[in-house]
């Protein structure tokens, strides 16, 4: 994926005036602030300013100053100040992380309820998504008792819960283990609980 980012530099277009007095032509008024203010920007978007310098310029005679030689006023200040649309991108980003974050927990929240409410009723044949470590897999539900659960697991894991579906690309081959383990109900209760089950392969 490509990703642009790098630094750019932004300034007013309208020229800021001092109240003070050129040294040098002796016009009052006359001496202007140019604000260069920098900033970094990803895919284009302002993200944050990395820095300001400012340029003090009679529009009289040409004559340049020093910033340590101009004294501002609170009312210039405010004016030539860094824009607050320069921090737009980090808003953006940081708005964006907090939907997906909300997002993740209701998409979380609704699997797990789907997956207790199942558990409280299984069914033969379906097939439940489970996590060893950081591997992902599939176990059938064989039989179901009034006392116990029986699974069988898939021979095959993947490195990715997105991936899962591959796992049954093969509908010509039943790829499910012969052998079938019982659990009582409460361990079943255990095994969501504990992460082991994560939800209803759909």
């Amino acid at each position: 994926m490509l990703i642009l980012f790098g630094s750019r530099s932004y300034t007013n277009k309208d020229l800021t005036y001092t109240d003070l007095k050129c040294c040098n032509c002796e016009q009052e008024g006359s001496i202007a602030v140019f604000a260069f203010h920098n900033y970094f920007h990803l895919f284009m978007i302002p993200t944050f300013p990395i820095g300001s310098q400012y340029a003090y310029v009679c529009q009289e005679c040409g004559a340049e100053y020093d910033e340590q030689d101009i004294i501002l006023d609170e009312e210039t200040k405010r004016k030539v100040r860094r824009p607050l649309w320069l921090f737009s991108g980090l808003l953006v980003f940081l708005a964006i992380g907090v939907f997906a974050l909300l997002y993740g927990n209701m998409v979380s929240n609704t699997r797990e309820r789907e997956l207790k409410a199942f558990m409280s009723e299984p069914r033969a044949g379906v097939m439940l998504e489970v996590e060893y470590d950081y591997d992902y897999s599939l176990i059938r539900i064989e039989k179901v008792t009034p006392d116990s659960i029986y699974f069988s697991n898939h021979e095959y894991v993947i490195g990715s819960r997105r991936l899962l579906y591959t796992l049954q690309e093969d509908e010509s081959k039943d790829q499910f283990s012969d052998d079938v383990e019982g659990y009582t109900y409460q361990e079943v209760g255990e095994m969501v609980d504990n992460g082991f089950i994560i939800g209803i392969h759909k």
